[in-house]
């Protein structure tokens, strides 16, 4: 049963991992684009509001915190279970692959 938790653990830090990489890259191809359009309708922030002192969290940061959530929550679920997530190390590198994230929070 360990070994099955492991091995979901590590599939799913892979997955997580992955698509915040992919995600980076879209970011960073979109930023692109938009300078290249040089004062579109969009500008070149990728924050959204309808004046300057009104932003908020763009759609890229919105996945990020979603994941983090997420991550957090499968912890809970794991001490749910029995399982000591803050000293289970598949679950710890899990937790440090979003940890960057936390910000997002407040």
């Amino acid at each position: 049963m360990l070994s099955l938790r492991i091995h979901m653990l590590r599939r799913y830090t892979q997955t997580v991992t992955d698509m915040l990489s992919e995600l980076q890259k879209t970011e960073e191809s979109l930023k692109k684009f938009k300078k290249g359009k040089k004062g579109g309708p969009m500008g070149s922030s990728l924050l959204v509001g309808t004046t300057s002192n009104e932003r908020s969290m763009s759609d890229e940061d919105k996945i990020r915190l979603q994941v983090l959530l997420d991550v957090q929550g499968f912890g809970q679920q794991l001490k749910n279970c029995g399982v000591p997530a803050d000293t289970f190390v598949p679950y710890r590198n899990l937790r440090d692959t979003v940890q960057k994230y936390e910000n997002l929070l407040t």
